[in-house]
């Protein structure tokens, strides 16, 4: 399921979705992600969509409403308000500091 969800983070992915892929229950992948992650799977989509905003910042001039809908987030305001509180920066805080 974590190879997987690196491959498909842009994607639309539920807790269902992933178990159901797993072929597992929910509760089942929950403990076991968290066992072998140290994190839920949403948690972990989350870091993976961090990441992938900031290299697209750190390498792109994409605006940030091109990057939130690239990562797979659909509201640019609610994007740059988690990835300050992930980060520390907003979205173009981060840009001036690590960007090109």
């Amino acid at each position: 399921v974590q190879a997987w969800m690196r491959e498909h983070h842009t994607t639309e992915l539920t807790l269902t979705a992933l178990a159901k892929r797993a072929g597992v229950t929910e509760r089942t992948l929950l403990r076991r992600f968290r066992t072998a992650v140290g994190r839920t799977p949403m948690d972990f989509l989350r870091q993976l969509r961090i990441e992938a905003a900031k290299m697209h910042l750190e390498a792109t001039k994409q605006s940030i409403g091109e990057i939130t809908y690239a990562v797979g987030y659909a509201d640019p305001r609610s994007f740059s308000r988690l990835f300050k509180k992930e980060t520390g920066w907003t979205p173009m805080e981060y840009r001036r500091r690590f960007g090109d």
